[in-house]
């Protein structure tokens, strides 16, 4: 695999996390105590904290021998899961937060 390739998994997976993180949000809002998106988003912050990087983590069996076998591009894979992830998932949560905030505060 390419790194534009790996890279461009990395970014739909983030994408599928965030989109799936907005459809729950809503969907609890709906039918369950609000505290439980403070559950989903710890969840998404474990997981991007120790599984999804794992997910994309260079295979050094599969480079040729003789190879160089530095593990640089895990550190950004790393880093792009912890920083950003976890940025895009804090910011969901403080928008739908805000958002319910001023919904409820409009009805009384």
């Amino acid at each position: 695999m390419t790194i534009i390739n790996i890279a461009l998994m990395i970014l739909i997976t983030s994408l599928l996390i965030s989109t799936l993180q907005i459809y729950a949000y809503q969907y609890i809002n709906e039918r369950y105590n609000p505290k439980t998106k403070t559950l989903l988003l710890l969840l998404i912050i474990l997981a991007n904290l120790f599984l999804l990087p794992s997910l994309f983590y260079p295979n050094f069996e599969d480079y040729p021998e003789g190879a160089v076998k530095c593990g640089t591009p895990s550190i950004g894979i790393f880093l792009f899961f912890w920083i950003v992830g976890n940025a895009i998932a804090l910011l969901i949560h403080f928008v739908d937060f805000i958002v319910v905030w001023r919904r409820k505060k409009r009805i009384s």
